[in-house]
């Protein structure tokens, strides 16, 4: 291996294992050159060719042999009596042992050109036999001549196989028949021609040394690609070094990484790693919270919120909790523990009815293998005004949260992240009016479900019709379905309605296209022509875009929150109530019928007897007989200051709803 005589020259990937090797191939490059690039790279390529040679035989040395001499050591080190010392030294040896085992290996494995084993366990016997096999079949020792016989000169050979190929490639006495080619149409234009013809830039040239293989394919100087793509990476940390000098900005290595697909190979990556001093990004890995990537399966881009929700109700064991406190933590910590992801990307169905499932759990205090509930999750969700606990359905937090994201991205134009995404999805238009395609990124589509929320429930408030899209917006204040009578252009902008002279409305425009209620309401608009147009939020006092009005929108509460006739008075009365929480969910459980008597369990389990224990009386154990007529029930009354109304009522036929309504509106 050191002496290689009249072998042909070949870069070794493991000499890259020694930091010497750098220096070598850095000192041969300095070496002053005069004449063209391509004149001074192929000298500069040959200075390093002898160096090289000359440190693998001063330096480096035989590689069989360094191992068979640490092999020897090491047997006799195991002979030597026991001592602290020996120990060392053979854990030394054995350490540099498997340096140059694992050299050896690399080095066989490059001769052998063997890619079928991706993790090496020191095969240096099988790269070994199959480099010697791959020379014996690759040699040529003898040819058989023209005239019989056989020769084996290695210059006649070299001159024979030259002239035989040059031969069969090419003639002496060309026939050309031109009216035979004139009847054939050319297939290949000047523009093909002028492709073909064009010089190789060094793009193409790159794309074909990555698509060879790193150490076993040689290059016409010699070289083996992954020699070349070591000298790209130290240009690459060349480059990282003078961008930070020229902008002042320093880029934190150590909090860097890089991401590698899978067609890269896997000691390119391990080398550029290595000299960024950076560590390898999986595909998982998240910033800020966020994932970096999202793959094709989405499920398993989010899967992690799952995780993470089941770990935090695992650590609070909801069991011990009373139901008011498991309310309390279901809507100010679970609830809010996805909020940051909602704010940019649309969470899959599935992972949000999983998440829904354990908050469903932790509230009622169950677990997953099953349980009794009461009243359904989305009873639960609605508004307390309407019987429910006032949780938030996280599907519409989803939405709305997107839909202020949206709000920003309309209202604030200048941002740097606007900038970034109006180049890629809306540099000629408005953001509401961006074009949909499939191919854009989930965090695009996720904004874009915002947008359309946007554009479905705001309004414009006109001023000179520059930015509002004629057909497209809404605009028309109190508006009729349908809008206009006609087919219009979807693009057109308001302005043209406007009479530009007269400063009012075009009238006979506006009529021809619009329905006779929507014209009245255009005409009798008032247009302030020294203003931009303004989006504003109908549904909130002030115009500005809010998350409780949204919410409301969302939930389908808009008309119930405005009009306050139709508001339970009982729920309002409850809520409202200066008593501790856990006073107030057993006043709704008794008030639902759910308070977990015999008669209600019977109705999701079957019991034998549902009598009251209490009493023992034949009587049913219902809410009702729990609170007013059970004899426990009664002593515990007559210690309080109400006994005489709780008597009162058990003589009368009033339901235990109307007794709960009128004790607690009458103490409110």
């Amino acid at each position: 291996m050191s002496n290689q005589g009249s072998k042909p020259y070949r870069y070794f990937k493991c000499w890259s294992s020694d930091p010497s090797v750098r220096e070598v191939i850095n000192n041969a490059y300095s070496k002053y050159v005069r004449g063209s690039y391509t004149y001074k790279l192929a000298n500069r390529l040959r200075f390093v060719k002898h160096d090289l040679k000359l440190w693998n035989v001063q330096h480096f040395g035989n590689i069989d042999h360094k191992v068979k001499t640490l092999n020897n050591q090491l047997n006799d080190l195991i002979k030597l009596p026991y001592s602290s010392e020996n120990v060392e030294l053979i854990k030394q040896v054995e350490f540099d042992l498997k340096h140059w085992q694992k050299i050896q290996e690399e080095f066989y494995a490059q001769k052998s050109r063997q890619e079928y084993f991706k993790c090496f366990d020191r095969n240096t016997g099988f790269y070994h036999n199959y480099a010697n096999r791959r020379k014996h079949f690759n040699h040529i020792s003898v040819l058989k001549l023209y005239n019989g016989q056989w020769d084996n000169d290695r210059v006649d050979l070299k001159t024979l196989l030259v002239n035989h190929f040059s031969s069969i490639g090419t003639t002496s006495n060309p026939y050309r028949n031109t009216e035979l080619l004139n009847c054939i149409d050319p297939c290949i234009s000047d523009i093909d021609n002028l492709t073909l013809l064009r010089p190789v830039n060094k793009q193409k040239i790159i794309d074909t040394i990555n698509q060879m293989t790193p150490w076993t394919s040689l290059g016409p100087d010699v070289f083996p690609p992954g020699y070349l793509i070591h000298a790209e990476e130290n240009n690459l940390i060349h480059g990282i070094k003078e961008f930070s000098m020229a902008s002042g900005q320093v880029i934190n290595l150590q909090k860097s990484g890089c991401f590698f697909s899978n067609n890269v190979h896997h000691d390119h990556a391990f080398s550029l790693i290595n000299n960024l001093k950076v560590k390898k990004i999986a595909l998982n890995e998240k910033y800020l919270g966020l994932p970096l990537f999202i793959t094709r399966s989405l499920s398993d881009s989010f899967n992690y919120l799952n995780d993470h929700f089941d770990k935090r109700v695992a650590k609070w064991k909801g069991k011990h909790f009373n139901q008011a406190g498991r309310s309390v933590v279901v809507q100010n910590v679970l609830k809010s523990s996805p909020i940051y992801h909602m704010h940019t990307f649309t969470i899959l169905d599935s992972i949000i009815n999983s998440m829904e499932s354990s908050q469903r759990y932790f509230c009622w205090g169950k677990s997953r293998t099953g349980g009794i509930y009461f009243r359904s999750w989305p009873r639960i969700c609605t508004h307390k005004y309407q019987g429910g606990l006032g949780f938030r359905n996280l599907k519409h937090v989803n939405l709305f949260l997107l839909s202020k994201t949206a709000w920003k991205l309309i209202h604030n134009p200048n941002d740097m992240w606007v900038v970034i995404l109006r180049c890629k999805y809306f540099e000629n238009c408005h953001p509401l009016h961006y074009s949909k395609k499939g191919d854009y990124s989930w965090a695009w589509r996720s904004i874009s479900r915002g947008l359309d929320f946007i554009l479905k429930h705001s309004i414009w408030k006109v001023k000179d019709g520059k930015s509002i899209c004629a057909f497209r917006d809404r605009w028309i204040p109190d508006s009729c379905e349908p809008m206009f009578v006609a087919n219009p252009n979807p693009n057109l902008n308001f302005s043209a309605f406007i009479d530009n002279e007269t400063k009012s409305r075009n009238s006979e425009l506006v009529r021809e296209f619009f329905i006779p209620n929507n014209t009245k309401n255009i005409l009798d608009s008032r247009i302030p022509l020294s203003w931009s147009d303004r989006l504003i939020w109908p549904h909130s006092k002030n115009g500005q875009f809010t998350v409780k009005s949204t919410c409301k929108v969302i939930s389908g509460q808009i008309d119930y929150m405005n009009n306050v006739q139709s508001s339970n008075p009982f729920y309002k009365a409850l809520w409202r109530f200066s008593v501790l929480p856990n006073v107030k969910i057993f006043i709704w459980k008794c008030h639902e019928n759910i308070l977990p008597s015999n008669s209600v369990l019977a109705r999701f389990v079957n019991r034998d007897n549902n009598a009251c224990s209490m009493c023992n009386s034949d009587s049913l154990e219902t809410p009702v007989h729990i609170l007013l007529h059970c004899l426990f029930g009664k002593s515990v009354w007559s210690l309080t200051p109400y006994a005489d109304i709780i008597a009162k009522d058990n003589n009368s036929s009033i339901n235990l709803q109307t007794r709960l309504s009128n004790g607690l509106l009458t103490t409110v």
